[in-house]
């Protein structure tokens, strides 16, 4: 198992088992919480962890090697061609297949991607005026690896995901304020933002992290059982394990049968929840509820459950607004192609016939005239508008998600 994926899994533990009879109880109900694991389709074992690879179609290896191969400068040799091409390799990254461990799961790939990501939105940028078919091509490939980073199987992956969708999609709304006088670029930018939008999910993300915690659960006193877990939150390191980590079966320590009975239990909860939603917003609500539902347990076994579904729901709450981020952008590309073909902004969203969806507060986006450009934004959760009352919003999810043209402090084109 990825030892940073396992340390920060243990993190989340709390010291000491206390409760002995409870746990007890607990390590009791641990074959009928298997069954109702497996009932609701719960991986109990790598090779679940996976669903079903994607068609060779949503394979971005191919665009993205591509781009790469422009960054070399015609002198083939440079870090970031070969970046791209080590990427290209990798088919769990843009085809996604069943693994036998989540060894595989490799950070410092994800980093590496994500300074090609900045990479490729830079010269985008750079080459806009220059060769705007090119930049198109470079933005395509940027949103395609913020695309597939949401496949992996752990939180990081759709946590990524989602701040890269809304770093290719402000580089795109730049790229349409310079395109004003060029209504086929504009055509062709919006079309390839609808293909390559979010397809964010979160359900393939918490099955490995649930998984996750069966591994913990399974190999606990490999790592030195509840003791060990008490000293690495004092700061101690996580030990090597003991031997072999196990890919199967229960564990056989009452400990271990105890904490992942009520892993099972509340896990199998949201899934049979999630089974039901229709979107992230569900996907959300299923997981505050199952967050709410885990604090106020007392007993001593599900003590972890509660800060586990924190982190979850933080990533939900991310994940809902890359995805409200994705409509403003549609709705901002739309507004500039009927400048392009009418010579002025549009009045109202209405008046050019553009439907724009506010997902978060479940009302259409809004939209004004602003001097010489113009201004879409979602509202966010709490349905305030900051940008027409300037409150401060309660928190970072609540603020406005803004595409504005022209950009705060830039100058208005023609």
């Amino acid at each position: 198992m990825n030892r940073a994926a396992l340390a920060a899994f243990a993190a989340l533990a709390l010291a000491g088992c206390g409760g002995d009879s409870e746990m007890a109880q607990a390590a009791g109900e641990l074959s009928q919480a298997v069954r109702q694991a497996e009932q609701v389709g719960l991986p109990l074992t790598s090779d679940d962890v996976f669903g079903p690879a994607p068609s060779e179609n949503d394979n971005a290896a191919p665009t993205l090697l591509q781009a790469g191969e422009g960054l070399d400068g015609g002198d083939g040799d440079n870090a970031l061609l070969d970046l791209a091409r080590r990427a290209a390799e990798r088919p769990r990254y843009f085809r996604p297949q069943p693994l036998d461990s989540l060894d595989g799961l490799n950070f410092d790939d994800l980093n590496a991607l994500r300074t090609l990501l900045s990479e490729l939105l830079a010269r985008a940028r750079s080459r806009a005026d220059s060769d705007p078919e090119e930049a198109i091509l470079d933005l395509k490939a940027a949103r395609q690896i913020a695309g597939h980073a949401a496949t992996l199987p752990v939180s990081i992956g759709p946590l990524a995901a989602a701040k890269w969708m809304g770093e290719s999609g402000s580089a795109a709304a730049e790229l349409a304020g310079k395109w004003h006088g060029k209504p086929e670029m504009l055509a062709a930018l919006a079309g390839m933002a609808a293909q390559t939008g979010p397809r964010l999910d979160l359900t393939q993300a918490l099955r490995g992290e649930f998984y996750l915690g069966v591994t913990f659960f399974r190999n606990l006193p490999l790592m030195g059982g509840a003791a060990a877990v008490d000293k690495a939150l004092q700061g101690e390191p996580m030990p090597e394990p003991s031997g072999e980590m196990k890919t199967e079966g229960l564990p056989s320590d009452p400990d271990g049968q105890a904490f992942l009975a009520r892993h099972l239990q509340a896990w199998t909860a949201l899934f049979t929840e999630l089974k039901k939603a229709s979107g992230l917003l569900d996907q959300g609500i299923a997981l505050q509820e199952a967050q709410e539902a885990a604090a106020a347990d007392p007993r001593p076994s599900a003590r972890l459950m509660g800060s586990n579904f924190t982190v979850h729901r933080q990533t939900a709450l991310e994940l809902m607004r890359a995805q409200a981020g994705e409509e403003v952008l549609g709705a901002a590309l739309a507004i500039h192609r009927w400048r392009a073909e009418n010579g002025a902004f549009p009045e109202s969203l209405e008046k050019a016939n553009i439907v724009g969806l506010d997902l978060l507060a479940g009302e259409e986006l809004r939209y004004r005239r602003e001097g010489e450009g113009f201004a879409v934004w979602s509202v966010g959760f709490d349905k305030v508008s900051q940008r027409e009352s300037d409150k401060a919003p309660a928190s970072a999810e609540e603020a406005d998600i803004v595409i504005a043209w022209p950009p705060a402090g830039a100058a208005s084109q023609p």
